[in-house]
């Protein structure tokens, strides 16, 4: 298992973050009626994660990178589906902002990545 405190501290540790961001995003649009307010929340929460995911990504083994690249993957759909809605509604801030999607975000892949960290953070203890 890989020691270098760079995987912790700078892609790991953060990547925990944006994840826990995203997640709580999603659920605050879920919860709040699925408006385009939280949805802008949303997108700046995956959004950051995307390029979190880009910029440290390459610090992460190569299963480990595989998993990151999938969740790139999804949020790559993800970011045009939600561009191409934004532009064709024209949604106000507390008009329902919706798509279908049926690239669904790969959960294994995150918990992959959330055992790893479990892994190491612990390792380092």
């Amino acid at each position: 298992m890989p020691t270098n405190p760079r995987i912790l501290n700078d892609c790991l540790g953060p990547l925990m973050m944006h994840l826990t961001r995203a997640q709580a995003a999603y659920r605050g649009y879920l919860d709040d009626g699925k408006t385009f307010r939280r949805a802008l929340v949303l997108w700046d929460a995956n959004t950051a994660l995307r390029q979190h995911l880009l910029d440290t990504g390459w610090l992460l083994p190569e299963a480990m990178r595989h998993e990151a690249t999938r969740i790139i993957a999804h949020l790559d759909i993800w970011a045009a589906l939600w561009v191409a809605h934004r532009e064709s509604d024209k949604p106000q801030l507390e008009d329902e902002f919706a798509f279908a999607n049926d690239d669904r975000f790969p959960g294994d892949a995150e918990s992959a990545l959330k055992q790893y960290f479990e892994e190491l953070n612990h390792a380092a203890d």
